[in-house]
């Protein structure tokens, strides 16, 4: 794989990572999951590019739900590889802001 395309992915995985756990934390209160249309919504609302979904359903659905939808992705991602880009880039909770749903849920798992 060349340098450019992951690259791309990177910065694609940072702005997923700092606009979607707290727009779904917002618009959904906090959880460990959302659902597709859940988080198809944070993705449309947010503007984030729609081909690196796969990054917000790897972060935010069970496992057995990813793999259901897998093969209709627009870019083909690997469950953990995906989650793994997704967790990298999140931000930590500034200490006013209190807990960070995503890092103390997912996180305490990887």
């Amino acid at each position: 794989m060349s340098w450019l395309p992951a690259a791309r992915l990177q910065g694609i995985a940072n702005h997923y990572a700092h606009a979607l756990p707290r727009y779904l934390h917002e618009a959904y209160l906090a959880s460990e999951f959302y659902t597709r249309a859940q988080i198809d919504h944070a993705v449309n609302a947010l503007k984030l590019p729609e081909e690196y979904v796969g990054l917000a359903y790897a972060a935010y659905l069970p496992k057995s739900a990813f793999e259901e939808i897998h093969a209709t992705l627009p870019l083909a991602m690997d469950y953990e590889e995906a989650r793994e880009e997704f967790l990298r880039h999140v931000p930590e909770a500034e200490p006013s802001a209190g807990w960070n749903p995503l890092k103390s849920t997912i996180l305490g798992r990887l």
